[in-house]
């Protein structure tokens, strides 16, 4: 069931609408404005937010990478964990666009899909996922890199042009070939993971407990906790 509130700059009220929308139409968005640059290989859903009939934002709801974090309540329920692949939100869109988005897309989707544990991922590649939007939506923190042998890293790639080519890109992983085109590589830190509950009755079987959120604040290195 769609679910309408308000999504708004507090100086123009603008009602939006977060419903489940097609696979074509929430890839096309997520090519375009998610800043990976690539679509879920396999979405299970899209949810998206529309104001005034146009499409604002969408996420894309899928089993994700970590078979860990699939049984983060145990194996018993892993049918009822589902991660938060990919989202966006396009120029434009009113304050707060994000954070409402994600929070009724989960309620959406429980109502759907039966899901009661949600998972995502803030990658400190990016100085932009801090972790605010997931916060501001109600998530918690339960820590970094979850499921990886201590110290290991991904490797990604940056290309002459300036753009970022993620581990995930399993089809330029060669490393003779990324030198052959010039690409430099960087070294990628763990994600931090955050989860929501939308049936709190999981929350106490989660392995893995709530723990101060730190964020990086701007270019200088400080930190502070959030």
């Amino acid at each position: 069931m769609p679910t309408t509130g308000n999504c708004a700059n507090e100086s123009s009220p603008t009602i939006g609408r977060v419903e489940a929308i097609g696979s074509d139409e929430g890839r096309r968005l997520i090519l375009i404005h998610e800043k990976l640059g690539s679509a879920c290989r396999s979405p299970l859903a899209y949810y998206g937010l529309r104001i005034d009939g146009q499409l604002m934002g969408c996420v894309c709801f899928a089993h994700g990478p970590s078979p860990l974090m699939r049984n983060v309540c145990g194996i018993d329920y892993r049918h009822r964990v589902v991660c938060l692949m990919r989202g966006c939100t396009v120029p434009g869109a009113p304050r707060n666009s994000g954070s409402y988005l994600v929070r009724h897309a989960c309620e959406a989707a429980a109502v759907d899909f039966g899901w009661g544990v949600f998972y995502g991922y803030a990658d400190p590649v990016f100085s932009s996922e801090n972790g605010l939007l997931y916060r501001a939506a109600g998530w918690e923190y339960i820590g970094q890199g979850l499921g990886r042998r201590p110290g290991k890293r991904h490797l990604n790639w940056r290309s002459p042009d300036g753009k970022l080519i993620t581990s995930f890109n399993r089809k330029l992983r060669d490393k003779k070939k990324m030198f052959a085109l010039s690409f430099k590589p960087e070294v990628s830190f763990p994600k931090k993971v955050f989860i929501f509950f939308e049936d709190k009755s999981l929350a106490f079987r989660c392995k893995f407990p709530p723990v101060p959120f730190e964020k990086t604040a701007g270019r200088n290195g400080t930190r502070s906790i959030v």
